[in-house]
């Protein structure tokens, strides 16, 4: 058995170019089967609305105007003109992304670590739930993955072998990455620590100097977008997301190694890992590659965690890339924490298979339009009525599924597909300019992200109060639709 181990190990250490091409496939095969199982959410509605649009208004109407970088939609806009646009065909994207991540992971952990190693971070990457969920998303997290790690490599190679050609591809792929999202930026305070680490340990001075040039460049360059990010850039107590707090730090990693229990086994397992390495024999390059690996991990999550007390900007998704680092330095720690035989490849087939239990392959999204406009769409095939829909913008996610070629065409879907009877609105006052049209007929009122312009559900109370209802359902994940039959004169709202 120990031969055969040995064997393969060594096969593997010998051809890692046919190993890096396996594990891309093995992560395109079964990240594509369930790639538009799941339905889009709003965000993923919004991608497909904005990557059909000319590059010059993605920009000017959209990216100028949130806090989007416009690197992946101008990526999968190019894309759209080769395949099409459609859920499958703008997810795919994803999963070439990731798919390429997982090789580049690889790549990364055989040449600086070991091909066991190296097997290890991709087998436990393959069966991630983020990494899933991120592969089967039309948004930007796939590509930021394979560039954050590809990223990594040109540094440490850079770091470690000096070789100006790195220099360049570090430069050319953190100006890419800083291009995607913003919040990138804590991978290149995770970098520059790690090559304040290597100039004290490794005694590299040229290649810090190298280094420093290389991503001053890219600053340079990014420096007159930098007006765009601070316009955009969200105000507290005025959006969304929530002041940053200990609760949902912990949530991080709850959602990364998927719950509570398991992350503090994890944790304290890493920790009493990382104890066993400090008593263990170890080079400089040993001490810098730890370093790296704790860096990349925690850089990004602290930084941001610290950063979102004062603008709300604290979200997991947002430094998913320090999640490579997370799975790397766990891969690391126990192969020296583990040198007894077979139980480094038991431990991490343990890992591996408790990963694929708990793994769901379908991705399931924040809303289920997938199912809902099916249903709705049922329920125009039985009699005819009118849709209201709060909330207004949800109408991309919306008319993905009721009517993808008029979703394509149409430059304005919302007013445009009146047409159909469709209308959306935020609160009373919106439906209130709707009933007279509408008397004494049938009315679907459909409701999504709806607090934000009816805290007080005066849509829902008001037809309650003044229409018949037919039937509710809140099957739909997010998505709530309701079946009224209007009086022949509707009174008027309060």
């Amino acid at each position: 058995m120990n031969k055969l181990l040995n064997k393969t190990l060594l096969w593997i250490e010998r051809n890692p170019g046919i190993v890096v091409l396996c594990v891309v496939l093995v992560n395109l095969a079964l990240r594509i089967i369930h790639t538009a199982d799941s339905s889009i959410y709003l965000d993923e509605g919004q991608t497909m609305f904005q990557i059909k649009r000319p590059i010059p208004e993605i920009i000017n109407d959209y990216v100028k105007r949130q806090q989007n970088a416009p690197f992946y939609f101008i990526f999968a806009h190019l894309w759209t003109k080769i395949v099409g646009l459609g859920v499958f065909k703008i997810r795919l994207l994803s999963v070439i992304f990731i798919s390429l991540a997982g090789g580049m992971l690889y790549k990364l952990s055989a040449r600086f670590f070991n091909p066991a190693i190296g097997i290890a971070a991709s087998l436990l990457f393959l069966s991630n739930n983020i990494v899933m969920n991120f592969a089967h998303e039309a948004r930007g997290y796939a590509l930021i993955a394979l560039l954050s790690i590809s990223s990594f490599y040109f540094f440490l190679n850079l770091i470690f072998t000096t070789q100006r050609k790195f220099a360049y591809l570090l430069f050319a792929t953190n100006l890419a990455i800083i291009f995607t999202h913003y919040l990138t930026i804590y991978l290149f305070l995770a970098q520059f620590i790690i090559a304040l680490f290597a100039l004290v340990l490794l005694k590299s001075k040229r290649e810090f100097w190298i280094y420093l040039f290389s991503q001053i460049a890219v600053a340079l360059l990014f420096l007159p977008w930098l007006r765009v990010v601070l316009e955009v850039m969200p105000e507290k107590g005025n959006f969304w997301i929530p002041t940053s707090s200990w609760p949902i730090l912990k949530n991080v990693y709850y959602y990364l190694i998927n719950g509570k229990l398991k992350t503090q086994i994890v944790f304290a397992l890493l920790t009493l890992a990382q104890v066993v390495w400090l008593f263990q024999n170890k080079t400089n390059r040993d001490i810098l590659l730890r370093l790296v690996l704790i860096s990349w991990a925690f850089v990004p999550v602290l930084a941001n965690f610290a950063v979102g007390f004062y603008i709300p900007v604290f979200l997991s998704k947002y430094t998913f890339y320090a999640s490579f680092g997370f799975i790397l330095l766990f891969a690391a720690s126990f192969y020296s924490f583990l040198k007894i035989k077979y139980v480094y490849p038991l431990f991490i087939a343990w890992a591996t298979v408790l990963s694929f239990i708990s793994l769901n392959w379908q991705s399931p999204k924040a809303e289920n339009w997938k199912d809902a406009v099916a249903y709705i769409k049922q329920l125009e095939k039985q009699d005819s009525c009118t849709i209201f829909i709060q909330n207004s913008y949800t109408y991309k996610a919306f008319y993905v599924y009721y009517d993808l070629d008029f979703f394509k065409e149409s430059e304005y879907p919302m007013s445009e597909g009146e047409k159909f009877g469709v209308y959306f609105g935020e609160d009373i006052h919106h439906l209130q300019k709707l009933l007279p049209k509408i008397s004494g007929k049938k009315l679907v009122l459909v409701r999504s992200h709806w607090t934000l312009g009816d805290p007080n559900a005066d849509v829902l109370n008001y037809l309650n109060e003044h229409a018949e209802l037919i039937k509710s359902t809140k099957e739909f994940k997010k998505v709530e639709v309701y079946e009224y039959l209007l009086n022949s004169t509707p009174d008027e709202a309060d």
